[in-house]
């Protein structure tokens, strides 16, 4: 947190389906904090890639700013936003929660022909992809975020809040919007 004990660079990780982006919204909201997610800085129009020195780039210049928040988790930054994040938010959510929000998220999507990142929409090929990357990377993603926090609570300049729980997300936005009301 800032110096006025305020969370003004916030980083939100957590397997797919977990609520990153709907988190960082609130945040962004609540805290009027730019937001940024990677997955808008990584996929191009078609589904395309973002070569990964640019995408790196887009990282560094996010995080020269002020205030931020981030959602997502891309290897090739985590050790920009680990550097530059004041807090970190670890929505670590079992995978009996975070698979059918996943499911129901995507079948919206799929249904509405949302217009996501850079003009994609979801496909049927793409999303029974997704499922199966998303189940299989779960255990990936909870062992590089249990590393990962283990190295950043040794840290001072980061706060690392881990939440569990969907049911804690509401006790955590209440906690930093009051230490906002004080800053």
């Amino acid at each position: 947190m800032s110096k006025e004990g305020v969370s003004q660079r916030i980083w939100i990780v957590g397997p797919p389906g977990s609520g990153k982006t709907t988190l960082a919204s609130r945040l962004k909201q609540d805290l009027s904090l730019p937001h940024y997610e990677l997955d808008d800085l990584f996929w191009q129009a078609d589904w395309n890639k973002t070569d990964k020195k640019l995408f790196i780039e887009n990282v560094h210049e996010i995080v020269k700013q002020r205030k931020w928040v981030v959602d997502g988790q891309y290897s090739s930054v985590h050790h920009i936003l680990a550097k530059y994040a004041d807090t970190i938010i670890w929505l670590d959510v079992k995978r009996r929660q975070t698979f059918p929000s996943l499911i129901k998220r995507t079948l919206k999507r799929l249904i509405t022909k949302e217009k996501l990142w850079n003009g994609n929409r979801e496909r049927i090929g793409n999303a029974l992809q997704f499922f199966s990357y998303a189940f299989h990377v779960y255990p990936e993603v909870l062992h590089h975020n249990e590393k990962l926090f283990h190295q950043l609570k040794e840290a001072s300049h980061v706060t690392c809040l881990r939440i569990n729980k969907r049911e804690e997300v509401e006790q955590v936005l209440k906690k930093i919007k009051r230490l906002e009301e004080k800053g």
